[in-house]
């Protein structure tokens, strides 16, 4: 599985804090599978998925909310850059439904280990169970943060949050924003949406416009 244009398996979640030896042996011992996506490609989704968990090697992937009937476009959650990983909870509970869909925003490269795999290297290897539980804790804490911070008393706490977060997904800080689909995302009103964006473009945090958000101070947020 040695690819030198790829990232290092060292990064992964499963092998940090290892010794090259030590993860060689680990992947001459357990077989991964590595499958190469086009642009655009859906990686996994709630209609198609296996349990298995993937790392993307190489590349970028995007993570977004499964769309309703009514929804035109995607609402982006998550950008997945090299090292970064999915699926870990379809494989640590069986009742678990892939929540979101991962699409391929340039050609990437994934490793994919089966839950097989994976059950078999955390019994047999207690640094990877380490490893997986320290990994699921800081998930756990990210999402305690992110309740926290959407569950905020009043509008612009929420819009806040949402945007601090879609900025730092996307890397930039101009992105496509719906206000329609925000506002369902944050139960609020798109009333309170916009009175938020109204006092927010006075307040010079951001600008917005034709389906776009340019945030201009982010220390204010």
């Amino acid at each position: 599985m040695k690819n030198d244009n790829a990232v290092p398996l060292s990064r992964l979640f499963l092998f940090s804090g290892m010794t090259t030896e030590e993860i060689e042996e680990l992947g001459a011992a357990y077989a991964g599978q590595i499958r190469t996506y086009a642009k655009n490609t859906v990686v996994a989704s709630p209609d198609s998925f296996a349990r298995e968990v993937g790392f993307l090697l190489r590349g970028e992937c995007a993570v977004e909310r499964a769309r309703a009937e009514d929804d035109p476009l995607p609402l982006p959650l998550n950008i997945l850059h090299p090292a970064d990983s999915f699926g870990i909870l379809t494989v640590l509970h069986q009742q678990e439904v892939f929540p979101t869909v991962i699409r391929a925003k340039s050609e990437a490269e994934i490793l994919f280990y089966s839950s097989g795999t994976i059950v078999r290297m955390m019994r047999e290897h207690p640094a990877v169970a380490f490893n997986t539980a320290v990994f699921l804790a800081g998930r756990v804490a990210f999402l305690n943060q992110k309740i926290a911070a959407f569950s905020g008393r009043c509008a612009e706490e929420k819009l806040s949050a949402f945007l601090l977060s879609q900025s730092g997904a996307a890397h930039t800080n101009v992105f496509p924003f719906s206000a329609q689909k925000v506002a369902r995302s944050l139960n609020i009103g798109r009333a309170s949406l916009y009175r938020a964006l109204d006092r927010m473009e006075s307040d010079g945090v951001l600008r917005y416009g034709n389906k776009t958000i340019s945030l201009i101070n982010t220390e204010k947020l």
